[in-house]
């Protein structure tokens, strides 16, 4: 049985795996806080090599220092990479390398996410400007501000001065709140998904390049997590050169952006058997 819990005191999800064997139950789970999650247990468990055998797919983590809304430099969003785990003998352990076949598949839909995100933010990327300031959001992802009517002061009733309406949300600013919000962890997703693969994308390091040289410091530390993944040594260059930036967020990110490539942590990669349980 596979059991996701998410405790209101905890402030965090525990996933465990309690087996039946001959002698009782035996308990299995993570000793991480931030560990690999189950976000749809009823999908999570599949025939990945069509054999009959099982396996768990989880959600771990990658780059929380950068991504974490709640942190100082967080972009407000939530990197996750997919984590295989199998029964490997004496314990429930990641198993990602032997299922590249899925990554690839995964890389497909990351890309396709970009892809789609990318055609909603273009049009706005476009704009030189814009007539109303937006009242929230990064670059105009929040509704328009509120519009001023001008009151009739002739009418009966009327008010001595304007009114403020503020508009709906539409459908519209609701994709772009969502692109704005997702875009630069989904790329994260994908930098770590093609290092995964060995896959060298020429648009990956030509986007990051790009958004190291932004004005933009969060554009700015969406290229260093990205650059830490790719490894490459033109990638390596870029990241150094980051750490020197003239704001020091993006400085102090940079320099511990290497750390990333270990993402999710190895202590994520093993569930730790738990004392027995007996029957």
């Amino acid at each position: 049985m596979i059991a996701s819990v998410a405790p209101e005191s905890w402030g965090c999800t525990k996933l465990y795996i309690f087996d039946k064997t001959p002698t009782g139950f035996e308990l299995y789970s993570f000793y991480l806080a931030d560990a690999p999650v189950g976000h749809d247990l009823a999908n999570s468990v599949l025939d990945l090599g069509n054999n009959g055998k099982q396996e768990l797919v989880l959600w771990g983590s990658l780059a929380g220092f950068a991504t974490s809304s709640g942190l100082r430099y967080g972009l407000g969003c939530e990197a996750e990479w997919p984590l295989i785990f199998s029964w490997t003998g004496n314990s429930y352990s990641d198993v990602s390398d032997q299922y590249k076949n899925y990554y690839r598949g995964y890389l497909k839909s990351v890309n396709a996410r970009l892809a789609a995100y990318s055609s909603v933010l273009a049009p706005e990327a476009a704009q030189t400007a814009s007539p109303v300031s937006p009242r929230w959001g990064i670059g105009g992802s929040g509704p328009q501000a509120d519009a001023v009517i001008p009151s009739d002061a002739n009418e009966e009733g009327a008010v001595s001065g304007p009114v403020r309406v503020t508009p709906a949300a539409t459908p519209a600013w609701a994709a772009r709140n969502q692109a704005h919000r997702n875009y630069p962890c989904t790329r994260i997703e994908a930098a770590k998904t093609e290092a995964f693969l060995g896959v060298h994308s020429d648009s990956a390091m030509s986007t990051a390049i790009k958004d190291s040289e932004s004005d933009d410091p969060k554009k700015r530390i969406t290229a260093a997590v990205v650059f830490s993944f790719l490894g490459t040594d033109e990638a390596e260059q870029d990241l150094k050169r980051l750490s020197n930036d003239a704001d020091p967020r993006v400085a102090a990110l940079a320099k511990s952006a290497p750390s990333f490539r270990g993402d999710p942590p190895r202590d994520a990669l093993t569930m730790s058997r738990k004392k027995p349980i007996s029957n």
